[in-house]
């Protein structure tokens, strides 16, 4: 066949199937989009409350369904109103522990960047300021970071990743605190960062605020609020390891706690604010909305 008669035919293949093949693409780009080939779309969710800690005289086990599967819920924090307060007791301070030490964990999908973020976790009562301990996203320096310091304002230790702020993209985070090592560390999706240790300032005296999620400061409309997806709060009165934190990290968004004997609290926001880490610090959400529907973004680690 001549080259003329098969160009031609080329052509004419193309102009006949061409908006066809775009439209296939544009279905599978928009099914995508969807989330309808992610894997966590149709895995199993377990349900509220299905994994706890269980205490006895003897013993700290957990109970239940604790294979690290997928949360039924996570909790939705508008930005405007909304924040889940734990409540305050002995066992909640970080630094109730003779050494001063703590571990706070969270994993957290941001909304949107365009919107102001308040502290996504806080050692006080919202919207009243004030000194403790919070891990933040600072929308001015598209900073993740946390800072510690005392009831006085002395700051004891700060730190962060510098990563920039990115929407709808779930994030796990810890940051510890080890005042007999003179150690602090942020950790970004495992990854982990020095953070500054002021030692002359510390140990961080304990804190009577409480434990916020999705508030702090700033009574103003649309500021010191989080327009965040949020899940598994963990909080220890010891300072975890590297390797501990990547086990949590390896564990997804519903693993449950390590060292259960330093576990001071335990909130999936699995569908409620409740404390399942067997010392009963349920919170008490309020403007919080759970979707069903936040998994579509969600990759499990390692996957």
């Amino acid at each position: 066949m001549p080259m003329g008669i098969k160009s031609q035919s080329a052509m004419e293949y193309l102009m006949t199937y061409g908006w066809a093949i775009l439209a296939i693409a544009l279905a599978i780009g928009g099914l995508f989009s969807l989330g309808v080939f992610n894997a966590s779309q149709y895995a199993p969710k377990q349900l509220t409350g299905s994994c706890y800690v269980q205490k006895n005289l003897v013993n700290t086990y957990l109970v239940g369904t604790c294979n690290k599967g997928l949360p039924k819920f996570v909790a939705h924090f508008n930005g405007k109103n909304a924040y889940a307060n734990m409540g305050n007791s002995y066992l909640l301070s970080p630094e109730a522990g003779a050494t001063g030490n703590m571990t706070l964990c969270i994993w957290y999908r941001i909304i949107n960047t365009s919107d102001y973020y308040g502290p996504i976790l806080k050692g006080e009562s919202p919207p009243s300021g004030g000194n403790g301990w919070e891990y933040t996203i600072d929308q001015e320096n598209a900073n993740h970071a946390f800072t510690l310091w005392t009831a006085g304002g002395s700051n004891i230790a700060s730190g962060g990743s510098g990563k920039t702020n990115v929407a709808n993209v779930w994030e796990f985070v810890c940051f510890t605190y080890d005042y007999a090592n003179s150690a602090a560390y942020y950790y970004y999706n495992s990854t982990q960062y020095s953070a500054t240790f002021n030692s002359g300032n510390g140990p961080a005296s304990q804190k009577t605020g409480n434990l916020v999620v999705g508030a702090g400061e700033g009574p103003g409309a649309g500021q010191g609020y989080s327009n965040i997806l949020a899940a598994n709060v963990q909080m220890y009165n010891s300072s975890l390891t590297q390797g501990q934190i990547y086990q949590l990290y390896e564990e997804g968004i519903g693993g449950a706690p390590i060292q259960l004997q330093h576990l001071v609290g335990w909130w999936p926001l699995n569908g409620d604010a409740n404390d399942y880490s067997g010392n009963n610090n349920n919170g008490n959400a309020v403007n919080v909305s759970w979707s069903t529907t936040w998994y579509s973004s969600y990759n499990q680690p390692n996957q």
